[in-house]
């Protein structure tokens, strides 16, 4: 982590391209926040405020994401494999392209959510609300939805190979 970049991120929300990786940001208010490409590998923002923020290209690899408001945010094309994202708020947040292999969305809000071509093999969507959301086109391999509300979900191509549905069952389609 770049102490200027978090000076940067701290008195402006502006730190596009930044290295933040491995740094303690729980609980910061980074509403609008545009962190475009920036580097935040294993940093902490659970708890945050980044509602509406831009972190499109962001690498966020296991960053931890718990209980953090990203409400209409840009994460398309995101990293966030390995990421922690347990009830977190991401109600119509654009995740087009974005890559969330393993990583663990339990009970969050993806409510009109864009995840179209995601890939989300192996992700934990226990309990996630995905009403209204589209996954066309994501890959969810061994991804487990057990639980979750895939109400209206649009689901064309979808990839669901191995994967364990709402009611338990698991789907081996497009192996």
């Amino acid at each position: 982590m770049k102490q200027e970049d978090l000076e940067r991120l701290s008195s402006a929300r502006n730190c596009p391209n930044g290295d933040l990786s491995g740094g303690d940001l729980s609980g910061s208010y980074l509403k609008g926040a545009n962190l475009v490409g920036a580097n935040l590998k294993d940093a902490d923002f659970s708890s945050c405020d980044m509602e509406s923020a831009n972190l499109e290209g962001a690498d966020l690899y296991g960053a931890n994401l718990d209980g953090t408001k990203l409400r209409f945010a840009n994460l398309a094309g995101v990293n966030l494999e390995n990421a922690k994202l347990d009830q977190a708020d991401l109600h119509g947040a654009n995740m087009k392209g974005a890559r969330l292999v393993a990583a663990s969305l339990v009970d969050v809000d993806l409510r009109f959510a864009n995840l179209e071509g995601a890939d989300l093999r192996k992700a934990h969507l226990g309990g996630a609300n995905l009403k209204e959301g589209n996954l066309k086109k994501a890959n969810l391999g061994a991804a487990s939805l057990k639980g979750a509300d895939l109400s209206f979900t649009e689901m064309e191509g979808a990839q669901l190979c191995n994967t364990t549905m709402p009611d338990g069952q698991i789907v081996y389609k497009d192996c």
